[in-house]
């Protein structure tokens, strides 16, 4: 075998050169993007960005000298505290918590002017929204009884400024609200006289409302006496009244018995009243004490009565 010449076995190592620093050139054209970003792709010989399109998860061709500047696209989130003036020129401080994400149809524009850069502009933005919300507002009582209404007037200022810069808002909360502890304890003394005042009004209404409860009870008692009374006296009445009226059925059905016996008998009014004397000392049980038999009276009483041949009684 022939041995190689010098000039072969160099042209071999550069061909060898050659091909490794081919393969890297090749490799390095390659760039990937990892699950939850997005990017921009930069020629970093040239210091220009592709402003054609926005590149998300996966593996490309770009070409030798590109790469990519990485954003996330899943909610990025922020916390922060600040310090702000109220209405009545008292300090608050606010613990605020956010999440936004990035448009991504707005992320050149993003790169172009704040670049990589976002976070602390946003956060700039929270704290001018907690700022200008917060000097609408007066600690006492709002800080205490509208912190619901105060969140909400900063979180429509951060939407409108994240809007303008290429951000959308996902969540936001007020965590927290704190006051100087002088005026947090004057607020407290005011709120507790408040609520003082407003517990003795109740007391002097419900008390109010007894008395009223009280004399609605003696009315109705006083009702239901005179209902009583009035259904007694009914019912005495009724009692009185049906009595009457058996009593004068008794009296119509004696005077009719007494009628047909004196007509039957031709009785002339004495001998009637007679006869009924008669009868009634019969019929007493005290008066057969005294007479002895109640058939000895009647015989008595019969002899005493001759019937006419006419059929004319005469005693």
């Amino acid at each position: 075998m022939a041995e190689l010449s010098g000039t072969e076995i160099c042209g071999i190592w550069t061909f060898l050169v050659l091909y490794i620093i081919g393969v890297g050139l090749f490799g390095g054209a390659f760039q990937t993007l990892a699950p939850l970003k997005m990017g921009i792709a930069k020629n970093t010989v040239l210091s220009r960005i592709d402003t054609t399109r926005v590149y998300f998860n996966g593996r490309y061709f770009l070409g030798l000298g590109m790469t990519f500047i990485e954003y996330p696209t899943n909610a990025i989130s922020l916390a922060t505290s600040v310090t702000a003036a109220t209405k009545d020129k008292q300090q608050v401080t606010m613990s605020i918590f956010c999440q936004y994400q990035l448009n991504p149809d707005n992320l050149i524009q993003l790169y172009q002017t704040r670049g990589n850069a976002y976070t602390s502009y946003y956060q700039k933005n929270v704290v001018q929204a907690v700022q200008e919300e917060a000097v609408n507002w007066q600690t006492n009582p709002d800080y205490y009884h509208n912190r619901v209404e105060i969140a909400n007037g900063i979180r429509a200022r951060v939407v409108v400024y994240f809007a303008q810069n290429f951000a959308t808002l996902v969540d936001f909360r007020v965590l927290e609200i704190d006051l100087p502890d002088p005026t947090e304890q004057k607020i407290i003394d005011t709120i507790t006289a408040q609520q003082q005042n407003t517990l003795t009004t109740y007391q002097q209404q419900a008390s109010v409302t007894r008395k009223q409860a009280t004399n609605q009870l003696q009315i109705a008692q006083a009702q239901v006496q005179v209902i009583n009374a009035t259904a007694t006296a009914n019912a005495t009445f009724m009692v009185a009244q049906a009595t009457a009226t058996a009593f004068e059925i008794q009296v119509n059905a004696t005077a009719e018995s007494m009628a047909i016996l004196a007509d039957k008998m031709s009785f002339s009014p004495q001998q009637l009243v007679k006869y009924l004397w008669y009868d009634t000392i019969v019929s007493e049980s005290t008066s057969q004490v005294l007479v002895g038999l109640s058939g000895v009276l009647k015989d008595t009483l019969a002899s005493n009565m001759v019937i006419s041949a006419d059929g004319t009684v005469t005693h």
